[in-house]
């Protein structure tokens, strides 16, 4: 009977493993999304045309900016994309406050007879930010030089004077000093002595809006090559070596900046899902620019926005051309009001058209430029990380030229805050709104790898190619694993939201796993090493049950939680404090967690191995090994270290659910992405799909471990075998 019963069993698993084998290796359909369609040199011609002089520089509120509104409108109904914005129209109304600088700004040094010596140019040799408590001026007095040393000069010195300063970043704290000293500005030079002198800041323009209360004084930034003429200047006239403070006279700086509000929109357009599926793409791209300069000149905005805005433009072209529709809705967004802190981000964050919840974020700024190390995919929190490695491991596969990176502030911050998965893809953060930002800086190769980066995330996630052909070997597997009845079915299905699910997270459940299983193979390898090296030592050299092996007793009584945050905490000081030894040797993302989990592994394997190895010492046979003078090298590890594998191997499993269990501490503090994580992940985001995945994923893991060490148990243990017969 019971031997019906195993064949039945058998029979059974031979079975299953058929159908998932089948499943796994079935050859795939051929892909129905159409690349051939992408045109790199209709992108490039979109650049053009949008950095050209009638839409001159997209100010938001301005003429030019609501020609360019119009312009996005006629290319979406060319396309055949349907209104996605307020009111049955492609676009959503906002109003906001825009930082408005005169065109005739003055920035002059002064001889005594009232004769321009040095004409400075905004943009050029000094800029004015709106930004903090900066503002416009109307001044004639003297430039006050501190160098570095403005908290520590007499405050009755700047009075009356504008303040000139050295320091990498202009700050609200040395804004404030100033106003609180009854000072009429302050300029900071931040490549005075900085190397290759990159950062630039007096050449932009500044459309900012944030950090401003009360009162207002100038506040910029001074080129390198103005500040040392103005000090050359200085030394000239007075013959003295250079002071703490120096005091330039007869300088004359006058610039209106107003901040009047204008009314603007963000402009969308939709091609809609095949699906009931309320989940929602959303590419997006910042419309506005810097606007107008000096003497007719304009901040064209070639790669800071038109390069997105293009890329956007074209990608909608090629969806809207494919002989299929998009599994889900895919929604194209051009945000406006960007250059003002995000306006079109924050507005459409607090008014959302679609429901956020079901709504990811692809953001393209900045594309199309030549950079060593390719686009990069960002996100503004760890949450978003799902999102970027499923975006750059599709690429990676694609041969695409990609990495990752972390956002700081940008256009997907908004979203982010909210709770919303939102990534940016750019190529390089380049010197934003200067005139340098040309048509002539985008490269058409990197504007095919940016595209191709995108649309490779668009087919496999967002397209109706969602059945059995679109899914890797891995990811049926995945699939098939996870529900016997109603999950397979949904797999292929193209009406349920599974096979969207499954196939853009399928990389990350892949990988998470192997992170897992690289982290507990390595911990239980290392805790049998240590262990079993630690027990047979004292084992063998402790002839009798003493006090020395307490040790292990007491260490087995501190909870293990206390040691992983030990460890934990002991990573973070590591990796504040050293953060360059952390470069070149990284601990804190494998050796400590590792270490971390072999600890209380390696005192119960040492506990085990020192009680058997105390055991056996009392055994006869030990006693005529060592009569016949083998030597205590001999009895070790012909005698006593295969005495305590078998015990060890016995209680491998034990050992496993223990590690299983610190694994999900370790890889949530450490944020170690392994499937321990992702699994806390996931239930948070209620991706109960993936949650399951990787529920089976562990359990098989330590299901299929037992087994095999069930197994070589019975096959090396001398001592089931007799029991066995």
């Amino acid at each position: 009977m019971k031997r019906k019963r195993c064949v039945l069993i058998s029979v059974v698993l031979l079975l299953f493993a058929a159908a998932v084998l089948a499943v796994i290796f079935s050859k795939p359909q051929e892909d129905t999304f159409d690349f051939s369609v992408l045109d790199v040199d209709n992108i490039h011609s979109k650049i053009e045309t949008i950095t050209d002089e009638p839409y001159f520089g997209r100010l938001t509120g301005s003429k030019e900016n609501n020609e360019l509104l119009e312009y996005i409108k006629e290319e979406f109904e060319a396309l055949g994309l349907k209104p996605a914005g307020v009111g049955d129209t492609y676009y959503q109304p906002l109003s906001l406050i825009v930082p408005k600088t005169e065109n005739d700004p003055v920035f002059n040094l002064m001889s005594e007879n009232n004769k321009v010596i040095r004409e400075l140019s905004l943009y050029k040799d000094y800029n004015l930010i709106s930004s903090m408590n900066g503002g416009g001026i109307d001044f004639e007095g003297d430039l006050l030089f501190v160098k570095d040393k403005l908290f520590s000069i007499e405050p009755g010195l700047i009075k009356d004077k504008v303040v000139v300063i050295e320091a990498e970043e202009l700050s609200s704290s040395e804004i404030g000093y100033v106003i609180e000293n009854k000072g009429k500005g302050i300029f900071c030079c931040a490549d005075f002595e900085n190397e290759g002198r990159q950062r630039k800041y007096e050449q932009q323009k500044s459309l900012s809006m944030s950090g401003k209360t009360g009162e207002a004084i100038a506040a910029g930034y001074i080129s390198a090559e103005a500040y040392e003429y103005l000090l050359s200047y200085f030394h000239d006239i007075n013959g003295e070596k250079e002071q703490t403070t120096n005091i330039i006279s007869k300088v004359t700086i006058k610039a209106d900046i107003n901040y009047p509000i204008v009314e603007t929109a963000n402009i969308l357009g939709k091609i809609e899902g095949s699906s009931d599926s309320e989940k929602v793409l959303i590419i997006s791209a910042n419309i506005d620019g810097a606007g107008w300069g000096l003497n007719g000149d304009y901040f064209e905005g070639a790669a800071r926005n038109a390069s997105g805005l293009s890329m956007l433009l074209e990608t909608a072209r090629i969806i809207a051309s494919q002989d299929s529709l998009p599994y889900q809705t895919i929604v194209f967004m051009g945000l406006n009001g960007q250059e003002e802190d995000f306006s079109g981000s924050n507005y459409y964050v607090n008014n959302p058209l679609f429901s956020l919840e079901n709504s990811k974020i692809v953001h393209l700024e900045a594309v199309g430029v030549q950079t060593a190390n390719g686009l990069l995919v960002a996100s503004d929190k760890q949450d978003d990380m799902v999102l970027r490695d499923s975006i750059i491991d599709k690429s990676v596969d694609k041969g695409l030229l990609v990495r990752k990176s972390v956002a700081g502030a940008c256009a997907v911050s908004p979203f982010a805050e909210a709770g919303v998965s939102a990534v940016i893809l750019y190529d390089t953060n380049i010197t934003y709104n200067v005139y340098a930002d040309t048509i002539e800086i985008i490269d058409n190769d990197y504007l095919e790898n940016a595209s191709l980066v995108l649309l490779n995330y668009v087919e496999s996630n967002a397209y109706l190619n969602m059945g059995e052909g679109s899914l890797s070997g891995w990811d049926k597997f995945i699939a098939v694993v996870s529900s016997p009845i109603r999950f397979v079915k949904n797999i292929f299905s193209a009406s349920t939201d599974t096979a969207s699910s499954i196939s853009e997270n399928g990389s990350v459940l892949r990988t998470s796993v192997y992170n897992s299983l690289q982290l507990l193979i390595s911990s239980l390898l290392l805790s049998i090493i240590v262990g079993i090296t630690s027990g047979l030592y004292s084992g063998y050299r402790n002839k009798r049950k003493r006090l020395g092996s307490l040790g292990p007793l007491v260490w087995l009584s501190v909870p293990d939680v206390l040691i992983i945050l030990l460890g934990w905490k002991i990573s973070t000081l590591y990796g504040m404090n050293l953060p360059a030894m952390e470069e070149i040797l990284p601990l804190s993302n494998f050796i400590i967690p590792m270490i971390t989990m072999t600890i209380i592994p390696s005192i119960y394997i040492s506990r085990i191995t020192f009680i058997t190895v105390q055991d056996e010492l009392k055994k006869s046979y030990l006693r005529n090994s060592k009569a016949k003078g083998f030597s205590g090298r001999r009895i070790i590890f012909s005698e006593l270290m295969p005495a305590g594998m078998f015990k060890i191997i016995d209680s491998l499993p034990t050992l496993m659910t223990m590690l299983l269990g610190n694994l999900i501490v370790v890889e949530y503090l450490y944020n170690y992405l392994g499937a321990a994580y992702y699994l806390i992940y996931f239930y948070s985001n209620k991706a109960y799909y993936e949650f399951i995945v990787l529920v089976i994923a562990l359990g098989l893991i330590y299901t299929i471990f037992t087994w095999v060490i069930q197994l070589i148990a019975k096959s090396v243990n001398p001592v089931k075998q007799e029991v066995k017969k």
